[in-house]
């Protein structure tokens, strides 16, 4: 009865209006007004604005492939335990906090991954097709693309997981809706940061300076569009 407010993620168990947990409090204290789960809110978001560009997807799920590849063996994990201080993670569909752990063990063990991806391709002991998992996971990786995204992602990822953690705060409270606008406006900053910023970036991650899946003459965007 002292409750005055409860919030869940959307799933029908909790937020259903007929059946759901919020509906069942609210039948004992009719001033327990249920809404829904900012936090969670956020990660549907990001999610979705995922969900909606190919080359994101594409990179995403080639990034959970990564992560089974070494996982879906003691043997390929144990390479990988060798030459890593940070190890690969799973790339969570809800949880963005361990999409930034993903990526940012990714970046800062991007040398290391490689050379356990090349041991693995170059081992007699693993099945063929294992090798040339291996091998395509490394040309991947040895791409100006591939560290473009890595470099952005990990910066996205990691402002998201900080606005994240602040709403669910045991001391939020209503004004914590500003961590949103202060999200959004991040978000449209990096809009019109100079892209070269983030190439060179990537260019120092990968040590690749050249394009792989376009013409390398052709012209740089200036900004994100």
């Amino acid at each position: 009865m002292n409750c005055r407010g409860q919030s869940y993620d959307n799933a029908s168990n909790m937020s259903g209006i007929y059946l759901g947990l919020q509906t069942r409090i609210k039948t004992i204290n009719p001033s327990a007004d249920y809404v829904h789960c900012a936090a969670h809110s956020l990660n549907l978001v990001g999610s979705c604005a995922v969900e909606s560009e190919t080359e994101a997807v594409d990179f995403f799920s080639t990034l959970q492939e990564l992560y089974n590849l070494f996982t879906m063996s003691t043997h390929r994990w144990e390479i990988l335990v060798q030459r890593t201080n940070l190890r690969v993670k799973s790339v969570s569909q809800t949880r963005w906090s361990a999409r930034h752990d993903a990526f940012y063990a990714l970046e800062k063990e991007w040398s290391a991954i490689i050379d356990a991806l090349e041991f693995i391709a170059e081992s007699r002991d693993e099945k063929p097709t294992t090798r040339v998992g291996a091998t395509e996971f490394q040309r991947k990786l040895q791409n100006l693309e591939t560290a473009i995204l890595v470099i952005v992602w990990n910066v996205i990822l990691e402002r998201f997981n900080a606005a994240r953690k602040k709403l669910q705060e045991s001391q939020a409270d209503l004004s914590s809706v500003q961590i949103y606008n202060s999200l959004a406006l991040f978000l449209q900053g990096m809009r019109h940061r100079q892209f070269s910023d983030y190439e060179e970036k990537a260019k120092t991650l990968s040590g690749v300076h050249d394009y792989y899946r376009y013409d390398t003459h052709r012209k740089k965007p200036e900004e994100f569009r």
